[in-house]
């Protein structure tokens, strides 16, 4: 049971290989369907991501800010990276809370020019996140034939521009998240759509996911990441068409996503803070009570999380509305929707 448990709670760099390929499968696939239907336009795109991104992140970055100043008075070392091997994420040396790193973290910077922001070490993967959703289209545009001759050319300068940006890491965990773009092609295209989805094709790429996950937490290196984001990628159509038949699938799949944005860029801060000054260098011993205590732990980040999810994400459409109408007002006259 406790091997089970360890298990399980210990897939968070695994998750976020999953995560990887689902934006490529969401946000990629409407790409790629705004450009068939030709609604595709690069401002109403760019002020989506940014409002959706943004709306979160500069709470995010805020509470990050005062659960570390408080913390780092109330126990100073372990804001110094001393009790980095029992959590394996925060600070590893110092603990960096300086307006560059928050302005970098802003400009989605974390781990190209700056730290990751405090404690909020999980928040390295919305910088990968930020400039998938760049490169992925500015790709498109290269390609696609209805793009003028000097769309293109622009496109392929930006697309070096970033390119000398990034750090190798962020360029190949790419291509995890065009694995969610390949499932989504997979199951949109007339001629593949029926065997992408089959149940056959969908148990044995969860067998091997599992399998993926289990060798990845065994620490028996073959390149787990990016067996696990392929054998999601394969399961994933299946998931997709079962669920689209079940309301129960369709519901529990929303709420699991509605505030999942909001959970993953404010839970660890709080969790830090905890940790540091009520627990630290202790650790508890598996038993009924400790899984009753971390229950309590975790139903107490959720209701946290939900009540930022309520004061912030929940109104990114009204955020979007305001920006529109600011620039409207500004002169701009392009059509947003």
């Amino acid at each position: 049971m406790a091997r089970i448990f360890y298990t399980v709670s210990g897939l968070h760099h695994e998750a976020v290989m999953i995560f990887f390929v689902l934006s490529g499968f969401l946000v990629g696939g409407s790409i790629i369907r705004l450009n068939r239907s030709g609604k595709w336009r690069w401002q109403n795109y760019l002020l989506r991501r940014l409002c959706r991104l943004w709306i979160v992140i500069i709470p995010a970055l805020l509470l990050t800010l005062i659960w570390d100043s408080l913390g780092a008075r109330l126990n100073p070392a372990g804001y110094q990276g001393a009790f980095y091997p029992q959590l394996l994420s925060g600070p590893i040396a110092g603990n960096d809370l300086s307006l560059k790193a928050f302005v970098g973290n802003l400009l989605f910077l974390q781990r190209i020019v700056v730290h990751c922001f405090g404690t909020n070490g999980p928040i390295w993967s919305l910088a990968n996140e930020f400039w998938y959703y760049l490169l992925f289209p500015l790709g498109l545009q290269v390609v696609l034939r209805k793009e003028s001759l000097l769309a293109r050319a622009a496109a392929v300068v930006l697309l070096g521009a970033i390119y000398a940006l990034l750090p190798a890491s962020i360029l190949l965990y790419g291509s995890v998240w065009l694995f969610g773009v390949l499932a989504f092609l997979a199951l949109d295209h007339p001629a593949t759509s029926r065997s992408a989805s089959h149940w056959l094709v969908g148990v044995v790429a969860l067998i091997a996911l599992v399998a993926a996950l289990l060798a990845s937490r065994a620490r028996l290196h073959f390149d787990n990441d990016f067996v696990i984001g392929a054998a999601f990628a394969i399961a994933l159509p299946f998931m997709a068409r079962v669920g689209a038949s079940s309301r129960a699938y369709r519901r529990t799949g929303f709420a699991l996503s509605e505030m999942s944005y909001t959970l993953y860029l404010v839970h660890f801060p709080l969790l830090a803070f905890a940790y540091f000054t009520l627990a630290a260098p202790g650790q508890w011993q598996f038993s009924l009570i400790s899984i009753a205590m971390f229950a309590g732990i975790l139903l107490l980040v959720m209701v946290y999380a939900m009540a930022i999810w309520w004061l912030f994400e929940r109104n990114t459409d009204r955020l979007r509305a305001f920006v529109v109408q600011c620039l409207q007002r500004a002169g701009w006259r392009r059509t947003y929707a």
